[in-house]
């Protein structure tokens, strides 16, 4: 039996019935079955996801790999090192692919064996949802219009491990992603990639429709972990582009939000929980109400407020982070002085160094 041409893999915790879906979807492919394979790794799951699986019988060769809980990034990882295949799709357990996504997917990789092909996702748009799910569908379809214009070029910043594809050899060569991160790993995989003189290309036929929703909590939880793994990324990643790409963001906010953050940053915990709450509830009121142009408004404010708090508390605390505003807002008009600026490259460094 000749080897498949590529390798989906599939990480997956506790999902046992989007997994189920997801695989049998995968039956509908354009893609020829005998020429690609499916690897499940399952990490640690409780829900019968193992027994589920290696139940199933499907047109495509699946592979079924347990391992003890330990993240999706060493999932990732483990899959991609018994993969068969020579290109590799990396696709989220939560997805329910279109049907040519792994033709689309391989026919720009074939193109160069340094092609790094990023994938769509799609607004489900059915089930119940909360608001904050319907802001985060909003945000994701601004960015792949963002991307598809080409106003947000193809690059190792917009890798999400949800949805792309590599070569194998490309993947191991770079270390596949850094298992000691929580967040931010697929990005810093980008940026090792980029380095390494890979193509990135943006490929909107490549498109699943995404489905897991997330509670309100684990959606604030999330934007906080962005926040901090931004930092993390920056300073002691050395990908210091990533400061001046979040304070740029910070920079362009309206004055309204820039001194809501600031107001939240400077009152400490109950001045935040304080604006959390308010903004929580004016949003289920519009919620409620129907009105999800002011929702949107609310959440975004929401989704601020734990981000900006996750990137000062990276940085060391409020005043570290008006320093860095201050310092970039300067530079943006042309008005930091030189030793403002060693200063700053200082303090960067000590914070790397550790």
């Amino acid at each position: 039996m000749t080897a498949p041409v590529l390798s989906v893999i599939i990480p997956t915790h506790n999902r046992r019935c989007l997994l189920q879906e997801m695989l049998m979807s995968l039956q509908r492919q354009t893609f020829p079955a005998d020429q690609f394979e499916v690897v499940v790794v399952d990490d640690g799951s409780t829900d019968g996801t193992v027994e589920m699986a290696r139940k199933m019988n499907t047109t495509y060769s699946l592979r079924v790999l347990p391992q003890e809980q330990s993240g999706p990034s060493r999932a990732r990882n483990s899959g991609a090192r018994i993969a068969s295949g020579k290109l590799l799709l990396f696709l989220d357990d939560d997805l329910l692919p279109k049907n040519q996504i792994l033709s689309a997917h391989a026919q720009v990789l074939e193109r160069d064996p340094g092609n790094v092909v990023l994938g769509r996702l799609l607004p489900w748009g059915s089930g119940p949802r909360g608001g904050w799910n319907r802001w985060e569908e909003r945000v994701y379809e601004k960015h792949y219009k963002a991307v598809q214009d080409n106003r947000r070029p193809p690059s190792g910043r917009r890798l999400y491990s949800g949805n792309f594809s590599i070569w194998r050899e490309q993947f191991l060569n770079a270390g596949g992603f850094d298992e000691t991160l929580s967040r931010g790993e697929d990005v810093e995989l980008g940026f090792r990639l980029e380095r390494s003189g890979c193509h990135f290309h943006f490929c909107v036929d490549a498109a699943a429709f995404h489905r897991g929703y997330r509670t309100y909590e684990s959606w604030c939880r999330s934007a906080y972990l962005y926040g901090r793994s931004d930092v993390q990324l920056a300073v002691q990643r050395g990908y210091r582009q990533v400061l001046d790409e979040i304070f740029g963001w910070y920079d362009r906010k309206p004055q309204v939000i820039r001194l809501v953050i600031k107001t939240a940053l400077a009152g400490g915990k109950p001045v935040q929980q304080f604006l959390l709450q308010s903004f929580r509830l004016s949003s289920a009121i519009f919620d409620q109400l129907g009105f999800e142009e002011f929702s949107h408004y609310s959440y975004s404010a929401i989704f601020n407020l734990h981000y900006w708090q996750g990137v000062a508390d990276e940085l060391g605390g409020r005043s570290d982070f008006q320093r860095y505003a201050h310092a970039h807002s300067g530079h943006r008009a042309g008005v930091t002085s030189q030793g403002g600026k060693r200063s700053l490259l200082r303090k960067q460094k000590r914070e790397a160094d550790g």
